[in-house]
């Protein structure tokens, strides 16, 4: 997980973003490609799940987006980010293992 208290600009992706970060830290097994690294841009209140290919089978776009509109989003507003947060990485704990 990774919390970035810069700004963005209006035309910075979330997303890409937190894939550089990935990619630069090295996160996952580069043989297996499974990265898999969730940043919080607080200032932006933006958040994205960047994923390795590898991990991408198992956590797809369309899953990552559930969790976070359905669980990171609603916790965030009622300020609630530990829970949100543990939550969301409880489910993907379940679906990868």
């Amino acid at each position: 997980m990774c919390n970035d208290h810069r700004f963005f600009t209006k035309n910075t992706k979330v997303l890409r973003h937190a894939t550089n970060i990935a990619q630069n830290l090295g996160v996952g097994k580069i043989d297996k490609n499974n990265g898999l690294l969730l940043l919080i841009a607080i200032h932006n209140r933006q958040v994205a799940f960047a994923t390795g290919y590898g991990t991408e089978t198992i956590l797809t776009d369309s899953i990552c987006y559930h969790l976070i509109e359905s669980t990171l989003i609603p916790n965030f507003k009622n300020q609630m980010y530990y829970k949100g947060v543990r939550h969301a990485l409880d489910s993907v704990k379940s679906k990868w293992y």
